[in-house]
């Protein structure tokens, strides 16, 4: 056999075996995008990508894998890349049903990256293929509002209130008839969601708090009106003083609460909200007193340890570090409150410069995290960013600040977050946005230990002055 019989002879065999492998890598259309698929449902963003790119190079013309990129694309927080595919689910796509859903995609995509006037018309393509989606309706009018029109954001509204949870619903309508100066409809609004199921009350509480701000003497006399109708339910008593708390007056919510104990001594959320107002008015022991009364009415009760709980957060705020531990020893007994209890004993620990003790707690906090599947939401996650920080684990602390920042939620715990790491522009930046959802108000913002860093700067009083409680008109 001559030479070049041999090295032809290895060429057919390797050119065979690329082959081979070759044809066992290019599965069937569909194979890839299964595995995609089961990735994604997995939550495991970047092995689905590599399968449904591959997907792709079978067939680019796969709408449904166009489809599950843009969903993991979106998820991730990648909204140009989700724009990009959501645009291949449309051109791909071969039925109505696929197609509305890329526009929806890439409508939510273009709202994340603040661009209301694309994202409204992206959803107004989702309602010419499929009138009924509410969600559709819903998102358009949320853009609507941010870009100022109101008017048609309301009609928006209107239209899935009869098919959409009624708090919600109510609150966003009665936040538009606000915006529109229509105060006494909105009041209505808030009035219905403080009436009803327990969820709808702090709803109500963030509407009826943005119509004060526009007109404080009526809310006040709508609530004792109400109060009126029926002086023996306690309820509207606790709106007023919750309302005078958040708006900064805390002698009138004393004053409230005061009314609602005259009425049932035995009343705890008036004891709850009064320990509160004079925590902001540097009442220390009042305010201890008032959560001492909570736990008499709740002795013998599984309900009691709740109330230790509160009472160590109320002894935080009033920098009684040392007695908060007593209380938070109490409940850690009760096995209640497992994860915040270790942060919150954590961080006196910590404060107390008792380093490894700290260290203990936050160490609590990451095993709680890892294996209760019942507090993974992102005001746990930020639990957690605190813990990974004080372990030195920063890169983890990091990562899981990105995640949390990229959802836009727990404003204020962010801003507590970036105060802690000295970032001020960032923390007073999540402040002024807690402020604006009707978030926390000035006593605890002066009182939180976490916002010590950010009190020191002469941005924090400049914020307070622009956004906290207007004087009573």
């Amino acid at each position: 056999m001559t030479m070049k019989r041999v090295i032809l002879g290895v060429v057919v065999v390797v050119g065979f075996i690329v082959g081979m492998v070759f044809w066992n890598e290019r599965k069937e259309p569909g194979y890839y995008l299964e595995l995609g698929k089961a990735a994604y449902e997995a939550g495991k963003y970047q092995e689905a990508t590599e399968y449904l790119y591959k997907e792709l190079d079978v067939d680019y013309t796969n709408g449904e894998a166009h489809y599950y990129l843009t969903l993991t694309y979106y998820f991730t927080g990648e909204y140009h890349k989700a724009m990009v595919q959501a645009g291949e689910v449309i051109n791909f796509s071969g039925n109505r049903k696929m197609v509305a859903l890329g526009y929806d995609l890439r409508g939510m995509s273009y709202y994340k990256k603040g661009d209301y006037e694309k994202a409204k018309r992206d959803f107004e393509k989702v309602i010419e293929l499929d009138s009924t989606n509410i969600g559709a309706h819903w998102c358009k009018a949320m853009a609507q509002y941010d870009m100022g029109e109101v008017e048609e954001a309301l009609t928006e509204v209107e239209y899935t209130k009869q098919y959409w949870h009624a708090y919600i619903v109510t609150k966003f309508r009665g936040e538009c008839l606000w915006k529109l100066g229509r105060l006494a409809e909105a009041m209505d609004d808030a009035i219905y969601c403080i009436g009803g199921e327990e969820d709808g009350y702090e709803y109500g509480m963030e509407l009826m708090k943005a119509i004060a701000d526009t007109d404080y003497r009526f809310v006040v006399s709508k609530i004792r009106a109400k109060q009126d109708e029926n002086p023996s339910n306690l309820t509207w008593f606790a709106v007023e003083a919750e309302l005078q708390k958040r708006l900064g007056r805390y002698e009138e919510s004393v004053a409230s609460c005061d009314k609602a104990i005259a009425v049932d001594s035995t009343d705890y959320l008036g004891y709850f909200i009064r320990s509160e107002a004079n925590t902001a008015l540097g009442r220390k022991e009042a305010a201890i007193a008032d959560v001492d009364k909570i736990i008499q009415i709740f002795e013998g009760c599984s309900e009691v340890y709740c109330v230790y709980y509160q009472r160590a957060v109320i002894k935080v705020y009033n920098g009684m570090d040392a007695e908060a531990l007593k209380d938070l020893d109490m409940v850690v007994d009760s096995m209640l409150y497992e994860e915040e209890v270790s942060l919150t004993r954590g961080n006196i620990y910590w404060r107390m410069g008792e380093t490894e003790k700290a260290k203990k707690d936050y160490q609590q906090v990451v095993e709680a995290y890892k294996s209760n599947e019942l507090i993974k939401g992102e005001g746990d996650k930020i639990s957690l960013i605190v813990a990974y920080y004080r372990l030195g684990e920063t890169e983890k602390a990091m990562k899981t600040l990105a995640e949390v920042e990229q959802k836009g939620s727990e404003e204020y715990r962010l801003a507590c977050i970036y105060s802690m790491l000295g970032d001020v522009e960032k923390s007073i930046k999540h402040l002024r946005t807690s402020i604006e959802r009707g978030g926390k108000t000035s006593w605890l913002l002066r009182r939180d230990p976490e916002l010590e860093n950010v009190r020191r700067s002469p941005e924090f009083e400049k914020m307070m002055g622009e956004c906290m409680g207007k004087a009573e008109r």
